[in-house]
């Protein structure tokens, strides 16, 4: 009796445990979570803009539903996912593109539903310059040099119609001192460029930068690149220097010729080297070495003092004359 008793209580309670399984497959099996909406476009923004966008992802269903994991198109992208009542809100945060064109995001956002546990939301925007240029590129042109102050260009700018902000617009010149100089800024929103008296020979090395400034911070450069050219009687031969190097074998070295006019001693010519924006602890030595009567500027990497990563350097060499004549060398390094 007590033994059939005991066998009856057991039957039930397996029975109440099986219900109580089923009934949970059955309630999760059914539950789901459905995004309101799984696409934002922000239409057209700044470049380097911070954008921000909620969805809202609701479950129904008799079992809650929720987020295991999330994962992102790009490190361009922020996702932050908080429990509300009834679902999530996932906030995505992307920073627009530096540079002009169109750009998409999107996430992945993964859940212990039982059927269809990932969904994909996805952002856009259209990233447009925030000025317009006539010209696009301002060109100063040859210039003799001791007779730089004539060098003058006149560029228009039009700001972007969506752009809310401050316009700041500036010089930046790898050379040292800079050359190019903002010499007039008019009511119009033109600006007059013009070139030092004692620019040093050879291309030119600066860029307008221009970039808007809100009421929460800035944004990110524009920077367009000024063309010219000084000319004189110093020289470089060749012009410009490119290092292209895999980490195989001995680090790649250049020598570029001072060439001096006939009326200066060719020894004397070269006084000293330093870089811009390549320097001594980017990896690059620079020295003046006599030879035959010729000057030259020796170019050696530095494997110890170079980025690990792949990645391309850009610089000056700057070579001084007896009479205070400065030479820019363009120095470009690729790193594989």
């Amino acid at each position: 009796m007590v033994r059939s008793r005991r066998l009856l209580s057991a039957a039930f309670l397996l029975t109440t445990v099986l219900s109580v399984a089923a009934w949970t497959t059955l309630a999760r099996g059914r539950s789901a979570m459905v995004p309101e909406s799984d696409s934002h476009d922000f239409g057209e923004v700044l470049p380097g803009q911070l954008l921000s966008h909620r969805f809202t992802l609701k479950v129904g269903g008799l079992w809650p539903v929720r987020i295991t994991r999330v994962i992102t198109s790009c490190g361009c992208l922020d996702v932050r996912a908080r429990e509300i009542a009834g679902g999530y809100e996932v906030e995505m945060i992307m920073e627009a593109a530096k540079r002009p064109g169109h750009r998409e995001a999107f996430a992945e956002v993964e859940t212990d539903e039982a059927r269809g546990n990932v969904h994909t939301l996805r952002l856009a925007a259209e990233v447009v310059s925030p000025v317009d240029l006539d010209p696009p590129i301002p060109n100063l042109g040859s210039i003799a040099r001791g007779a730089t102050r004539a060098a003058r260009a006149e560029v228009h700018v039009h700001e972007a119609p969506n752009a809310r902000g401050k316009l700041e617009a500036a010089i930046v010149d790898r050379a040292d001192p800079p050359t190019v100089r903002i010499l007039e800024r008019r009511p119009d929103g033109a600006l007059v460029l013009g070139v030092a008296d004692d620019a040093p020979i050879g291309p030119l090395t600066a860029s307008l930068r221009f970039r808007f400034r809100f009421r929460d911070g800035k944004t990110p450069p524009l920077d367009i690149p000024i063309r010219g050219r000084v000319s004189g009687d110093l020289r470089a031969s060749p012009p410009e220097v490119l290092l292209d190097w895999d980490r195989t074998g001995r680090p790649p070295s250049a020598h570029v010729e001072i060439v001096a006019p006939a009326s200066q001693d060719a020894r004397c010519v070269a006084l000293g080297a330093r870089s811009g924006a390549l320097r001594e602890g980017d990896g690059v030595r620079l020295s003046i070495r006599q030879a035959d009567g010729r000057t030259f500027l020796d170019l050696t990497l530095d494997p110890t003092r170079l980025p690990r990563r792949p990645t391309s350097l850009q610089g000056i060499a700057g070579v001084v004359a007896p009479d205070g004549s400065r030479l820019n060398i363009l120095i470009f390094i690729n790193l594989q």
